[in-house]
């Protein structure tokens, strides 16, 4: 009758031996896992702050001081509006030499409604897919003229 019922429960060991590395075990899986959920948070980051950075890149289809209408020619027509941190940039460096006709890239972020316009890269001009028609020439039937 010697031992207490909590050492015996306990295997002989003390209760206060045994709370302290069971404590030192339990900050040490919690140190580890906040380490993992913190790196984990780094890691996303730049991930989360570049999917809500967009680009847009097709032709002027109407331009005025507050606002910009760029087709992609895919038949998409999207509109920005100018803000004060607009950047104009490339072969054109300022808002009111951009014209209709005129190539250019916006960047623009996927949660602004309505989409702003923060960097408009104006591009060199591009060639219009597709073949050139001449004149009135048809194309003659197969088995045409006899």
């Amino acid at each position: 009758m010697g031992r207490s019922s909590v050492e015996v429960a306990n295997a002989g060991r003390p209760v206060a031996i045994r709370h302290g590395k069971e404590r030192q075990m339990r900050k040490f899986v919690m140190a580890i896992a906040l380490l993992g959920v913190m790196l984990g948070a780094v890691a996303a980051a730049p991930g989360v702050a570049s999917a809500q950075t967009r680009q847009f890149t097709g032709k002027v289809d109407k331009i005025d001081d507050k606002k910009i209408i760029v087709d992609n020619r895919k038949g998409d027509k999207v509109q920005f509006n100018k803000v004060e941190e607009t950047v104009v940039e490339g072969t054109k460096t300022e808002w009111g030499g951009i014209k209709k006709e005129d190539w250019v890239t916006v960047d623009w972020k996927f949660v602004d409604k309505p989409r702003k316009a923060y960097k408009v890269q104006v591009l060199p001009p591009r060639a219009e897919g597709g073949e050139e028609v001449k004149g009135d020439e048809t194309p003659s039937e197969p088995g045409g003229e006899d």
